[in-house]
């Protein structure tokens, strides 16, 4: 599994009034940046609140474990599993995907496990 690097430069979150989905476009003079995510998701939160059709672009934003559950085919992330990865407390990172273009995942921490050797016998 390769590590994606961190979207570098700004963004903006809009809006497609055609597929009611909030999408990330990197922009020169964009609002966003990879340290501003938090305000991104923010405001994306607000705008859903205030427009109940509006979702989010499933290539735009992911959930660990909530992606993989949405049809292929289907581009709609819903705003009700974005709000209950942030009530988790799951956080907001911008990263470089595909040609470069912004992706926002939104998880909680890391944890790594330690795998114990089986071959090592302690005696």
């Amino acid at each position: 599994m390769t590590t994606s690097k961190t979207f570098e430069g700004n963004f903006n979150l809009t809006f497609n009034k055609t597929t009611e989905l909030l999408e990330l476009k990197p922009h020169t003079e964009g609002k966003y940046t990879a340290e501003t995510a938090g305000e991104c998701l923010a405001s994306a939160m607000a705008f859903c609140d205030a427009n109940s059709n509006a979702g989010f672009n499933r290539w735009d934003f992911y959930i660990p474990n909530v992606n993989q559950t949405i049809e292929r085919d289907d581009k709609v992330l819903r705003a009700e599993h974005v709000r209950d990865a942030v009530k988790r407390g799951d956080t907001p990172v911008v990263r470089a995907g595909k040609w470069g273009k912004p992706k926002m995942t939104i998880a909680g921490p890391v944890t790594h496990i330690k795998k114990s050797d089986d071959n090592i016998v302690t005696l």
